[in-house]
């Protein structure tokens, strides 16, 4: 059962052909609240925090400062756009690999966005990347989510890089150098190994370049194959969680949303194999699907979503 409203993206579509006819060797992870609560899709330039819900789950992202070539302190800004999930992604990735909080990024971050994603690693693509990680860095995130068993569990204020080391020296440039490792915050890293959701790193890279395909995609690969039975949600419900920081108030920015909505959804579909998700009169009805990633070998240790 598929969605069937537009025609499918056929460049997409060739990136995406191994995923329907070859089971996935290369698995990412992402923590399980990123597939409820996104980052920002724009840059919210001066804005000094920024809060996302979704159900049970709450995100809250605030920027930090660095100290300006004046000594007076330099607003950084928020992360935002696919760029900072990629780089999430990797992280999360990498840390529940190693089963260590400590990433060695230098060489692996360049490697990652030039072998698994294809990414552009030229000058300008690769200082748009450092810009993104310097947001990062600089932030902090609550996390906050309701467990139904314990009650709830919640992160606040954690930032998810507790260490960086920069290649080079000098405070006027640190904070544009690319880092040679990073840490995850502890209270970070042992929340991620209790919530990392297995992914086809095929499809992320297919992804790469639209931030709501790839929230679209993991918030599937997540929900669908828990759901018991059929479920409906309505656009207003999508639209809070996938809407970004844009108004959805008018049936004209219902309508706009929809749209994008839509193509971006026509998208998470091409990689997601196996997803079953019919359009239906008020929003979207989900089905039981797999999910795809079935089983994932660790180190010694087999870890199942």
């Amino acid at each position: 059962m598929t969605l069937k409203m537009r025609p499918i993206n056929h460049k997409l579509a060739v990136h995406a052909q191994p995923i329907w006819s070859e089971d996935p060797d290369d698995i990412a992870f992402i923590h399980s609240v990123f597939t409820s609560c996104s980052l920002p899709y724009r840059d919210l330039k001066d804005t000094p925090a920024y809060i996302k819900t979704s159900g049970r789950a709450s995100l809250t992202v605030s920027s930090g400062y660095v100290k300006g070539a004046d000594g007076e302190p330099e607003f950084v800004g928020l992360p935002y756009g696919p760029k900072p999930r990629l780089i999430l992604a990797h992280a999360f990735t990498e840390a529940v690999r190693r089963r260590s909080p400590e990433i060695p990024v230098g060489e692996s971050l360049t490697a990652y966005l030039r072998d698994d994603l294809g990414a552009r690693i030229d000058t300008r693509a690769m200082r748009a990347f450092r810009e993104q990680l310097r947001r990062l860095a600089h932030a902090s995130i609550g996390i906050e989510w309701a467990d139904p068993k314990t009650g709830k569990h919640v992160v606040t204020n954690t930032p998810p890089f507790s260490k960086l080391e920069l290649w080079g020296s000098g405070p006027a440039n640190q904070g544009e150098l690319w880092p040679s490792s990073v840490t995850l915050g502890a209270e970070f890293y042992e929340s991620l190994l209790s919530h990392a959701v297995p992914l086809d790193q095929r499809a992320i890279s297919a992804l790469q370049h639209s931030a709501r395909a790839l929230d679209i995609y993991v918030w599937l690969a997540h929900r669908l194959h828990r759901i018991k039975a059929p479920t409906v949600l309505s656009w207003h419900a999508l639209a809070i969680q996938f809407g970004g920081t844009a108004k959805v108030e008018t049936k004209s920015q219902m309508k706009s949303f929809k749209d994008e909505f839509m193509k971006a959804m026509i998208q998470a579909m091409q990689v997601y194999k196996g997803a079953k998700v019919e359009k239906v009169r008020g929003g979207l009805k989900l089905y039981n699907s797999p999910p795809p990633v079935k089983t994932i070998m660790g180190k010694g240790t087999e870890l199942t979503e």
